[in-house]
Order: C-alpha cells, then sequence, then structure tokens
C-alpha cells in the first residue's frame, strides 16, 4: 500500500544550510495494516507521515502509494489520488468555526459535490461512535471541549471511507479512556480493511496496532 524506496526529505534554511529530516529510508507498509510511528520530537514522524500521505515531496527517492509510482505525477494527480485514497487527522482539530458539528464532517465531500441527504446520516452515526452526543451535533466548535472538537475531527476523517488513514497524534488532546476508546475505533474500522497509519508519543497505545515502527535521527531503527 505504500513503498518508500531511499527517501530522503532535506529542508533547506539558507543557500549553505539545510536539515535532513528523513534519511535513505527503505519500507512497506501492507495493505490492511495498522502500523504505529514512534519516536521523540523532532525524530522525523511527521515529516513521514507528510510524505507518505503526498502532502510534501521528497527529496529523493521514490514513494509508491497504492502501486502508483509518484515521483512523476502532476500536483492536480496527486491530490487527486490523496482524495481518493486517504484520510487525515491532524494534530490539530482545525474545524471550521462559522459551521456547526455536522457541516464539519460533511465539509470535505460537500466540496467535492456530494449531497447532503447522502451524507448526513453516515456523518451523525460517526459522530454518535465518537462519543459526541446527539444534542451537540449543531453546536459551534467553539461550545466544544478540545478533546470533543478532536473527536469531530476523526469522524471528519472517516466519513469518505478511506482506504488509508494517517493519524498524526489523535489521542493527544483526549483523556485516557476517550483515547482508548479512539483506539478501539481504529482497530474496529481496521478490521474492515483500512490501512492506518498513526503516529503517537503513547508507547502504550502503539502497541495497539499490528505493526511498530520507530524513527531516531530521521532514520528507522526497529519494526
Amino acid at each position: 500500500m505504500i513503498r518508500f524506496e531511499n527517501v530522503t526529505k532535506e529542508y533547506r534554511l539558507t543557500r549553505t544550510r539545510s536539515i535532513v529530516a528523513l534519511e535513505n529510508i527503505n519500507l512497506e507498509i501492507n495493505r490492511g495494516e495498522f502500523v504505529s510511528v514512534i519516536g521523540p520530537s523532532g525524530s522525523g514522524k511527521s515529516t513521514f507521515l507528510a510524505l507518505a500521505s503526498l502532502l510534501d515531496k521528497q527529496t529523493n527517492g521514490e514513494i509508491h502509494l497504492n502501486g502508483k509510482r509518484t515521483s512523476l505525477l502532476k500536483d492536480k494527480d496527486r491530490t487527486n489520488l490523496r482524495y481518493e485514497l486517504c484520510g487525515f487527522i491532524f494534530q490539530f482539530a482545525s474545524l471550521t468555526p462559522a459551521l456547526p458539528v455536522i457541516d464539519n464532517v460533511m465539509l470535505p465531500l460537500l466540496l467535492r459535490g456530494e449531497q447532503r441527504k447522502n451524507l448526513e446520516e453516515r456523518a451523525r452515526t460517526l459522530l454518535s461512535d465518537v462519543g459526541i452526543k446527539e444534542e451537540y451535533v449543531y453546536h459551534q466548535p467553539y461550545q466544544l471541549s478540545g478533546g470533543e472538537q478532536r473527536r469531530v475531527a476523526v469522524a471528519r476523517a472517516l466519513l469518505k471511507r478511506p482506504a488509508i488513514l494517517f493519524a498524526d497524534e489523535p489521542t493527544s488532546a483526549l483523556d485516557e479512556a476517550t483515547a482508548k476508546d479512539l483506539i478501539q475505533l481504529f482497530r474496529e474500522i481496521n478490521k474492515q480493511g483500512t490501512t492506518i497509519v498513526m503516529v503517537t508519543h503513547n508507547k502504550t497505545l502503539a502497541k495497539e496496532g499490528s505493526g511498530l515502527l520507530e524513527i531516531k535521527n530521521g532514520k528507522f531503527t526497529k519494526r
């Protein structure tokens, strides 16, 4: 599903100075895996996630996504492939303040031309699955706690039934019980066929997946 071949990502700071975030990475994540990526802050975890999901481009090497070589794709084709395959949970909920909760969940698909009537029932179900009460469905984001906003973001990511779910610290704003509930939800959708790549600092929750990658100083040290 995801294959890195000698992938390096370098950020150039000045004409003479740069930082290597990932160096010569070779790995493969198979369809249906639930892989956790752990490592200290600044180790390259988020960079790896951005490259794997085509949100950023590598400096060298090749990345294959669902069997497609991505380095030669035009930006439009990268965007379409990302939309077709991927769902995202970012470190911050990034909800649209002017829209109620349910519209935030549906917004990405509404912008792609989907009909509201085809989305609303599933959006409500997902909000319930992630622990958002029915009476909160038409609340504005500012009326929710940080943890509740994160749960709305999870529902938004799952609405289109992505083939691959990328999650960047999805439990960071959640209490322990809610975090465990979220990981259980991930395990359930993984059993249904969704490939999951989750970056986390929580080593206990990281072990709930089917695979574990550890990154240090831009290199994966074990699996």
